[in-house]
């Protein structure tokens, strides 16, 4: 959630494009995310809805303009809503974007694509990490603990990297930890407990260097596993991206074992976008499964495809389905239920 108090009188606050998509016109659409952008899919979803948007007859009339990308993690994009920076912000935490809507600093979120974590380190592994893909993340968290302090006095010491900065994957590393009774960030400090605030790619390659274990998010693995910076990690445990296959395996209604390392990407529209009928129409074409969603399913790294399809796909676009059909969307043009 954002750590900047929301004012209705606040000024918008810039903050500089990472990249800046389409050749002509004015930035009319600002998109606020970090891995998406990273990983080459937010350019992908971006080139293809300036063309559906100038050339649709679904989307009506608009003139040439440009999309930027500003390069945030999941807190930040929340400070970005307050700070009117953004005109959607791309976020992993549901929670966090229902208070962004009752602050009143974005409209209710959309499930836009479902993206995984999975957990890496050093082939060598230390810990003794089973390989087999059966073990949950939170039996793996609970083997690294217990070898970090076993080995602290080997030559091969365990150690884990975090990215400790209140991104989506440090939210989710930290209720792993917590699930299992640890917080090693906390006092007695962890030697074998590394704080490395970084994007994905950074962070990736500190652990690859260092030959420290590490949770990162899918489409960065894919894309660096093969750099010879990577050294030799490998992948303990991949987190499932078919929301139709999440396992029930956890017992009175607690997170699911092997869906912990779920990471459904939500969109937010901020209610102070600088063209709100593109904003809309850019969130109702991302649900629809000829736009946005088509993207999505093709987006593919090394012929492996990044992230799952949002639950909620339109057939029709607009969210025009017959009684029985797809979910539609509200009548402000976003998505305003997420059972």
């Amino acid at each position: 959630m954002a750590y900047i108090f929301p004012s209705l009188t606040r000024q918008a606050e810039e903050i500089l494009p990472a990249a800046v998509y389409g050749n002509e016109g004015p930035i009319r659409l600002r998109i606020a995310t970090g891995g998406a952008g990273q990983t080459g899919v937010l350019q992908a979803l971006a080139e293809a809805f300036i063309t559906f948007a100038r050339t649709s007859a679904e989307a009506g009339s608009h003139s040439r303009f440009r999309i930027a990308w500003l390069a945030t993690d999941t807190s930040l994009s929340f400070n970005a809503l307050a700070a009117r920076s953004t005109d959607v912000a791309i976020t992993y935490h549901p929670y966090a974007a229902q208070i962004a809507v009752q602050q009143g600093i974005a409209l209710p979120p959309i499930y836009l694509w479902r993206d995984a974590f999975n957990l890496v380190g050093p082939a060598s592994n230390p810990a003794q990490l089973s390989k087999d893909g059966q073990s949950s993340i939170f039996e793996l968290f609970a083997l690294l603990f217990q070898a970090a302090g076993a080995f602290a006095a080997s030559s091969t010491p365990v150690r884990f990297l975090s990215r400790y900065d209140k991104s989506a994957n440090n939210i989710l590393e930290s209720r792993v930890w917590t699930t299992i009774g640890q917080t090693p960030w906390s006092e007695p400090y962890s030697p074998w407990y590394h704080k490395y605030a970084a994007f994905p790619r950074e962070a990736l390659l500190e652990a690859a260097k260092l030959s420290e274990y590490t949770l990162v998010d899918r489409g960065t693995w894919i894309s660096m596993k093969d750099a010879p910076e990577m050294g030799d990690m490998v992948c303990f445990k991949e987190g499932a991206i078919n929301w139709q296959e999440q396992p029930t395996d956890m017992k009175q209604g607690h997170v699911l074992a092997g869906d912990a390392l779920g990471n459904p990407a939500d969109a937010l529209l901020s209610p102070y976008a600088q063209d709100p009928e593109l904003g809309k129409l850019f969130l109702k074409w991302m649900l629809w499964s000829r736009g946005g969603q088509e993207v999505i399913r093709n987006f593919k790294i090394k012929d492996i495809p990044l992230h799952g399809l949002s639950p909620y796909v339109q057939t029709f676009f607009g969210g025009q389905s017959p009684p029985g059909g797809d979910q539609p969307l509200g009548q402000d043009g976003v998505q305003n239920d997420r059972s």
